[in-house]
């Protein structure tokens, strides 16, 4: 086989392997933009979480301090807001108050957590998804490059000369069975 037939067979495979790589790259692009979008949506709505849970923890507060004044009035009209067990009452709902605020900035900032680390995770999955994009890509380039080589070496053009197959010891005449690569050198003898 001429070198003149052997150029469309490496162009081809060149132009398979560089549309292969840049599909591949394409794919790591599109996996990486989709991960920072996923990021950014999570931060956006961890940030809206833990506004949404400054609010309710001050709202709980007002509520608690609001109950706290309903039972002081209600002490202070039945008369028994100077003895001692009416004291350590107050103190307990003071602190029941405190508690119940506490506890809801701890479930707004957990949940908030909760959303940072999945946009940490969203960014890491798509590094990974790009990695393995273009290892996809690249493990197409190589087994197109595999196949180019046993295709020249099928067609008889590694160690190809005059009478000789390109595999060692074998003559065309000595085949018996029609093949792809008898075709093509009986092509190139003519």
């Amino acid at each position: 086989m001429s070198m003149a037939s052997l150029l469309p067979m490496v162009l081809n495979a060149g132009v398979k392997m560089y549309s292969g790589l840049q599909g591949g790259e394409a794919a790591a692009d599109a996996a990486r933009t989709d991960a920072q979008a996923r990021a950014r949506a999570g931060l956006a709505e961890a940030a809206q979480v833990r506004s949404e849970t400054a609010r309710r923890e001050e709202q709980t507060r007002r509520q608690g301090r609001a109950a706290l004044g309903k039972k002081i009035a209600a002490m202070a009209q039945a008369g028994v807001l100077d003895a001692g067990t009416s004291v350590g009452v107050l103190d307990q709902s003071r602190l029941d108050a405190e508690m119940d605020a506490l506890n809801t900035r701890y479930q707004g900032l957990s949940r908030s957590d909760a959303l940072m680390t999945g946009a940490q995770n969203a960014l890491i999955q798509g590094k990974n998804a790009a990695k393995a994009a273009r290892a996809k890509s690249l493990a197409g380039a190589v087994g197109i490059l595999g196949n180019g080589l046993a295709s020249a070496a099928a067609y008889g053009l590694k160690g190809a000369g005059p009478g000789r197959s390109g595999a060692p010891g074998y003559t065309i005449d000595a085949w018996k069975y029609q093949t792809p690569a008898l075709d093509a050198w009986n092509l190139v003898k003519r």
